[in-house]
C-alpha cells in the first residue's frame, strides 16, 4: 500500500472492492528472518557505525518532521503512508459507514500467532539469543531476555535539535530493555524450566565450560553451577544499543556496527548522582569501585528518550533481584511490623541483600538492594563501564535525586517545538508502578539555557525538587451506594475533560514547612509536611530524618502523610502539542494501605474486624488519564492540576473492548496509542492499540491493530522518525507453561517460543 498522502481515501476504498474484497482473508504478516544478520545490505546513504551522538545543545534549525512529501505530479517518487496516518483514515472511514475488512482486528482467543490487520505487515527484528554482532557466540553481545522499552534515533536527529521524530526514518540507532527471565530459576538440585533452559541450552550448545553437563536434569545442578546460572542470568537483563537500518528486505541489524550490551553484571557501571550516598560499592570480583559508583542495572521496564539524546532505563522490579528495601509492606499493601518502618524512632533502611532473591542467593552476594530502583539514564555515547563523570558529561547515572521506586518510564516537558525551555528547569515526570503507587515530578535546580554543554545539561539532574501528585478528588475506596470506585472515579463518576477532578504537587521533604500533610487533620490539622515526615510516629510509621532516607523509600514517605494511591501508574507520556500528561492505569484489585482520610489502614483491636479489606478496590481493567498542569507553559512552577479519564478498560473479546493499558506512545499529531498487560486467559490477549478520543470517556474507543501470542504483554510502542514503521515488542509469549496455548512464534528447537521485537510497515 505505498501511496501518496493526497489519495490515501481513494485508494483504500479502491482496495476494499480488490485485494481486501474477501472478508475472510486472514491477517497477513510473515515472521522473517532474526535480522541479524544484515540482510538487507546495510543502510541506503553511508553513515558511521561508530555510534549516536547527543547533542552539545537543544538549539538548532527545525526542520521539518511531517512534511507529507511530493503528490508525485512532478515525477517523484510516491510518499509512502505514515502509519498513523492510515490508521485515522480507517478508523474515519469505518465512523463514515465503509465496512474495512479485516479492520479492527478481532480478538483470536487462545492464539499462539502474532496478528496484524491485513492493511499491515510485520516482521520479525531480533529475538532471545540473537547475536547483535558478527562476534561469535556466546561472548559476542547478544539479545536478552523479555525485551520491553524501545527508544529509536534516526540518523541526523542533532541536526534538527531534537531527537523527537527527527532524523532518518530508514538508519538510526535502537536501544531496547531487557526486564526480566520468566520461569523457574536455576537452583541447588532443580534444572531452570522455559526461557532460562533455552539460556542454558544455548550455553551448552556453544561450549560454554560451565554447562558441559545434562542442563535439563535437576540432579545436576550443583552451587557452582548455580553461581555461573546467576552470572549469565544477568548478563541477559539490562539493554542493547544497535543499529538499524530499512533496505529491501525490511529491516534489520546492522551486525558489523559497533553494537552494545548493557548488562546486571559490573561490566556496565554507573555513578547514583544527587543526594543519596552509598559509600562504597564492589564489583563481581569483589574488588572496590569508585565512591558511589555501582554495578549494572535490572529490572528494566520502559523508559524514555531525553530532550538531549540519552536514554533513560526504568529499574522496576529489583526487588526480586536483589531484595526489597522497603520492606514494610505486603503485595496487598498491609503495613508490616518489625522492620525498618516501625513508628517509635527514625527509619534506618537494611540494605542487607535478600538470601533468596535472583541475584543473592548464590555465594557472591556483594550486590545490596540501595543499588538499585533508579531512573538510568544511558549515554550512547560511552562505553558500558564508564560511570558517569561530571566534568566530561559522559558516562552513565542513576538519578539519586528522583529517589528509588519500583519506575515504569520517564518522560519530560518540552515546548511545542520538541526541545528544552530556554530559562526553565528540567521537569522529569514518572511513575511508581505498584498497587498504591503514585506519579512524581522533578524539577531541577538550576534552569537550561541555550548554548549548554552536554555536562551542563546532565549536572542539572543532580540537584532539585521531587513532587508526588495527590489526586485530592480522586475517590478512595470502592462505595455502592455512590458509585465509587477506588482510583477511577471522583465522587462517584468518571471524571471528564469538561468536569474534572483538581490535584495538588506536594514537595516530597523533610525542609517542606509551606504545605499541610494531606493526612493532617483534628489537633494536628496544621501539621506540615515536613513535621510530619520527620516525626517518628505519624500515621503509625517511623521517622525520616533526612532526604536521603526519604528518597530510598518514596512509597513509605508518600504513604506516611497520606498522598492518595493510585492504580498502578504504568507508562507516563508528554504530549507537547497541548502541555498534557497521558497516564496508563493498568488496574488494582487490592486493598489499599490507607482509609478515605489519609490514615493507615490497620487491622487492631481499635478498629472493626477486617478494616484493611474493606478499604479496597476492584478495578481490574485500568484507565487512560489526562494531567493538565495549572501552567502548562512552565510546569515547573506548577502547585496544582487537573485529571480527567481519556478512556475506560472494560470486558473481554469484543471489537472495542480492551483492558489493562501499559505502555503508551503518542505520534507526531498527538495522537494516542497503547499496548496492553496481563490479558493472560484462554480467552484474551494483549494487544497494540489506537485510541480513538471522544468527549465522553466512556464513548472512547480503542482500535486494535496487533494482537501477541497469548501468555505475551505487547510493549515498548515506538514509531521510526517518519511514523512509516511502528516497533513494538513481544514479552514472554507462553509464560504460562501450564496454561497458555502452544507458540511458534521466534521458536527455539523444541523448547517454545522467545520474546522478540518486530516492527510494523505499511502492506505492499
Amino acid at each position: 500500500m505505498r501511496n501518496t498522502i493526497a489519495v490515501l481515501r481513494p485508494f483504500l476504498l479502491l482496495s476494499l472492492t480488490t485485494s481486501l474484497g474477501c472478508p475472510d482473508d486472514g491477517p497477513s504478516g510473515d515472521g522473517g528472518s532474526s535480522g541479524t544478520d544484515d540482510s538487507s545490505g546495510g543502510p541506503t546513504t553511508q553513515a558511521p557505525t561508530s555510534g549516536p551522538t547527543t547533542a552539545e545543545d537543544g538549539t538548532g534549525t527545525t526542520g521539518s518532521t511531517d512534511d507529507d512529501g511530493s503528490s508525485g505530479t512532478t515525477g517523484e517518487p510516491p510518499v509512502e503512508a505514515t502509519i498513523p496516518e492510515l490508521v485515522k483514515e480507517l478508523v474515519q472511514m469505518e465512523n463514515d459507514g465503509v465496512d474495512v475488512p479485516g479492520f479492527p482486528l478481532e480478538y483470536i482467543p487462545a492464539s499462539g500467532e502474532l496478528s496484524t490487520i491485513p492493511q499491515l505487515e510485520w516482521k520479525l527484528v531480533a529475538a532471545f539469543l540473537d547475536s547483535l554482532t558478527d562476534a561469535a557466540p556466546p561472548m559476542g553481545p547478544v539479545w536478552g531476555a523479555n525485551n520491553d522499552y524501545i527508544a529509536y534515533l534516526g540518523d541526523g536527529w542533532q541536526d534538527e535539535g531534537t531527537p523527537y521524530f527527527a532524523g532518518s526514518g530508514e538508519a538510526g540507532w535502537m536501544w531496547t530493555n531487557f526486564e526480566y527471565i520468566s520461569n523457574d530459576r536455576a537452583s541447588e538440585g532443580a534444572a531452570p524450566t522455559g526461557i532460562g533452559l533455552q539460556m542454558v541450552t544455548w550455553l551448552a550448545d556453544n561450549g560454554v565450560p560451565e554447562f558441559q553437563f545434562d542442563v535439563s536434569d535437576d540432579a545436576e545442578w550443583t552451587p557452582e553451577r548455580v553461581d555461573a546460572y546467576i552470572l549469565w542470568h544477568k548478563r541477559m537483563l539490562g539493554g542493547a544499543l544497535f543499529r538499524v537500518s530499512r533496505g529491501d528486505e525490511g529491516w534489520s541489524i546492522d551486525t558489523s556496527a559497533d553494537n552494545l550490551r548493557f548488562d546486571a553484571t559490573s561490566d556496565t557501571l554507573f555513578r547514583i548522582t544527587g543526594p543519596i550516598d552509598i559509600g562504597v560499592a564492589q564489583d563481581d570480583a569483589g574488588a572496590d569501585l569508585p565512591a558511589n559508583v555501582v554495578p549494572g542495572t535490572s529490572s528494566n521496564c520502559s523508559g524514555g528518550i531525553s530532550p538531549w539524546g540519552t536514554i533513560f532505563s526504568a529499574e522496576e522490579n529489583t526487588q526480586f533481584a536483589y531484595g526489597d528495601l522497603e520492606a514494610c509492606w505486603s503485595s496487598s499493601n498491609v503495613f508490616i511490623p518489625g522492620g525498618p518502618c516501625d513508628p517509635g524512632s527514625d527509619i534506618v533502611w537494611d540494605t542487607t541483600p535478600n538470601p533468596d532473591s535472583d541475584f543473592t542467593r548464590g555465594t557472591a552476594t556483594n550486590t545490596r538492594p540501595d543499588y538499585y530502583s533508579y531512573l538510568v539514564e544511558i549515554d550512547p555515547e560511552s562505553p558500558p563501564d564508564l560511570a558517569y563523570d561530571p566534568s566530561s558529561g559522559n558516562g552513565h547515572q542513576k538519578l539519586g535525586a528522583i529517589g528509588r521506586a519500583n519506575w515504569e518510564n520517564a518522560t519530560f516537558h518540552v515546548g511545542a517545538d520538541r526541545r528544552l525551555v530556554p530559562d526553565q528547569p528540567i521537569v522529569i515526570y514518572s511513575g511508581n508502578d505498584r498497587r498504591g503507587g503514585r506519579i512524581y515530578k522533578f524539577v531541577s535546580s538550576g534552569t537550561y539555557s541555550s548554548g549548554m554543554s552536554k555536562a551542563e545539561i546532565r549536572n542539572l539532574l543532580a540537584d532539585g525538587s521531587l513532587f508526588v501528585a495527590h489526586f485530592a478528588d480522586l475517590d478512595n475506596s470502592d462505595d455502592e451506594g455512590t458509585g465509587a470506585e477506588g482510583g477511577v472515579t471522583v465522587g462517584g463518576v468518571l471524571p471528564s475533560a469538561t468536569s474534572p477532578g483538581q490535584g495538588q504537587w506536594i514537595h516530597l521533604s523533610v525542609g517542606n514547612r509551606s504545605q499541610l500533610a494531606p493526612n493532617a487533620s483534628g489537633p494536628a490539622s496544621m501539621t506540615t509536611v515536613g513535621e510530619a515526615l520527620r516525626n517518628d510516629t505519624w500515621n503509625g510509621i517511623g521517622g525520616f530524618p533526612d532526604d536521603g532516607t526519604l528518597l530510598r523509600g518514596l512509597f513509605t514517605a508518600a504513604t506516611k502523610i497520606g498522598v492518595r494511591e493510585l492504580n498502578r501508574p504504568e507508562d507516563l507520556e508528554y504530549n507537547p502539542l497541548d502541555g498534557t500528561l497521558w497516564i496508563a492505569f493498568t488496574n488494582h484489585t487490592r486493598p489499599n494501605a490507607l482509609r478515605d482520610d489519609g490514615t493507615l489502614n490497620l487491622d487492631d483491636p481499635g478498629t472493626p474486624g477486617d478494616e484493611h479489606a474493606s478499604f479496597a478496590r476492584s478495578d481490574d481493567d485500568g484507565t487512560i488519564f489526562v494531567l493538565q498542569e495549572s501552567n502548562p507553559d512552565d510546569p515547573g512552577s506548577s502547585a496544582t492540576f487537573t485529571f480527567h479519564a481519556a478512556w475506560r478498560g472494560s470486558g473481554e473479546g469484543t471489537t472495542f473492548t480492551a483492558r489493562n493499558p501499559d505502555n503508551l506512545a503518542i505520534d507526531s499529531a498527538g495522537g494516542v496509542w497503547f499496548g496492553t498487560d496481563g490479558n493472560f486467559s484462554r480467552t484474551t490477549q494483549d494487544a497494540i492499540y489506537y485510541l480513538e478520543v471522544a468527549d465522553d470517556p466512556l464513548q472512547s474507543r480503542a482500535w486494535r491493530i496487533a494482537s501477541v501470542p497469548s501468555d505475551a504483554e505487547a510493549t515498548g510502542p515506538m514509531f521510526a522518525s517518519d511514523e512509516r514503521s511502528f516497533f513494538f515488542d513481544v514479552q514472554h509469549p507462553h509464560e504460562n507453561l501450564g496454561g497458555a496455548p502452544e507458540s511458534e512464534f521466534a521458536a527455539y528447537m523444541d523448547l517454545g517460543p522467545r520474546s522478540g521485537q518486530v516492527v510494523l510497515t505499511v502492506a505492499p
